[in-house]
């Protein structure tokens, strides 16, 4: 029986931060602002030409994912290297033609590692020694279906997957949203700082810098994956996977700096 290997990895998302939302924070949502001397930065005419304030605010979106980002792979062994190299080729070509069988296409499915290297082992009379061969081959798999993820999934461990990594949904063009969140960002950025500067006494005349960030990433919880590879392996019976897609959080975090008068 080969054995099974998962990994869980942690990766942050290259296209867009995302994480679980809750809400989509608007400008319109009531402002709970420190209290002004601890926010407000004023420059004395010695010091510049202007008297400044400070501010950073956040803005969200909220999206359903419309792609989903699935790594599996083969793991092989055998004493001989060569061996190795052809059970982990054919084991990869039924996986990728039962995927293809599945509605994916070569340009879903790309190699992203391909490993092969000596297993060791150790004695007191031998010291070390090559005991077998290790062949890794793992594919990403690019999933539009988002709502069927559960089932490329297990048609993979049922045809010879045996190693998986997180399931990652993401935004195929998230560049729009973001543009919404900074938008949000700058609009409760005023909010904000017209707040602060009318507790201090003082007005809005414009902004002078402002500077701008991204969020952090979300991956959701992937058991299931293991699960279905595991059952696979032993040739147990195992209900359908269900992987549930959950909606996608896209942040921009803008810092601004205002001139100020009195």
């Amino acid at each position: 029986m080969k054995k099974i290997r998962f990994g869980f990895i942690v990766v942050a998302a290259a296209l867009a931060a995302v994480c679980m939302a809750g809400c989509v924070e608007s400008a319109d949502a009531p402002v709970t602002a420190e209290p002004a001397e601890s926010r407000i930065v004023i420059e004395t005419p010695e010091q510049a030409d202007k008297n400044t304030l400070n501010v950073s605010a956040e803005g969200k979106v909220t999206m359903m994912p419309d792609v989903a980002y699935v790594t599996i792979g083969v793991v092989t062994q055998h004493k001989d290297a060569k061996k190795a190299q052809e059970n982990n080729r054919e084991d990869m070509a039924a996986v990728v033609q039962a995927l293809k069988d599945a509605g994916l296409t070569d340009d879903d499915m790309k190699t992203v590692n391909y490993y092969v290297g000596p297993n060791y082992v150790y004695d007191d009379d031998n010291g070390r020694r090559i005991s077998s061969y290790e062949v890794t081959n793992t594919v990403q798999l690019t999933i539009k279906d988002t709502d069927n993820v559960g089932q490329y999934i297990d048609i993979a461990a049922e045809n010879g997957a045996n190693t998986a990594h997180p399931v990652t949904f993401a935004l195929l063009e998230p560049e729009a949203a973001y543009a919404d969140a900074l938008v949000l960002a700058m609009e409760n950025a005023i909010e904000k700082a017209e707040a602060l500067a009318a507790a201090g006494g003082f007005k809005i005349a414009g902004p002078i810098n402002v500077s701008e960030s991204g969020g952090s990433g979300y991956y959701p919880n992937d058991d299931a994956v293991y699960r279905v590879m595991e059952a696979a392996e032993a040739e147990a019976d195992m209900p359908e996977t269900v992987i549930q897609a959950s909606e996608l959080e896209i942040t921009a975090n803008v810092s601004v700096q205002y001139e100020i008068t009195g």
